[in-house]
């Protein structure tokens, strides 16, 4: 497949929208959804943001033709905790600066907790759209501000290209 990963995200993220967990990290109404959530290393008690995050970038490099392998080395860079896997992308080199849309943003709630989401865009001076995993109990899309003192941001990181992707422009120019 020919497709470029930050085209397909959105729609994989979107097509969550609104599935909504039973209270407390129990698990979902969408049974379906919940097996994929355990699939991907969810588990009965466990904040599912970041887990969120980690099978909609899963799913997207899957239809972008991702190789296997490359997905899988990926993907041990997320952890169930927010601040720990935004510590491994940094590591990694995926953390960036500024935010594009569609790239993961960490929050730092303090003692040691954090939250994930997809940015979607900055709205207003000191506000910005994201879309992410229990919020509210449910796939939900949010407004938040930036100067937040219980939600500071932590870092915004993005995703790996796909070794296999080459553009139409890369393309037409051997032509």
């Amino acid at each position: 497949m020919n497709k470029n990963l930050i085209e397909v995200l959105p729609k994989v993220v979107n097509h969550y929208k609104d599935i909504r967990e039973i209270p407390q990290n129990k698990g979902w109404y969408d049974k379906e959804f919940e097996k994929s959530m355990i699939a991907i290393g969810w588990h009965i008690d466990w904040a599912w943001c970041c887990l969120f995050d980690k099978k909609c970038v899963k799913e997207a490099m899957e239809i972008c033709g991702y190789p296997e392998d490359f997905i899988k080395e990926y993907l041990k860079l997320y952890n169930p905790s927010s601040l720990k896997t935004l510590q491994n992308m940094k590591k990694a080199g995926y953390v960036i600066e500024e935010p594009v849309a569609y790239c993961t943003v960490i929050y730092d709630e303090g003692h040691g907790k954090g939250h994930t989401e997809f940015f979607i865009e900055k709205i207003s001076k000191g506000l910005i759209n994201c879309i992410g995993g229990n919020v509210s109990n449910r796939v939900k899309e949010v407004t938040r501000s930036i100067d937040s003192q219980t939600m500071k941001i932590a870092g915004y990181f993005i995703y790996p290209d796909n070794p296999n992707y080459v553009s139409q422009e890369t393309m037409l120019k051997d032509f």
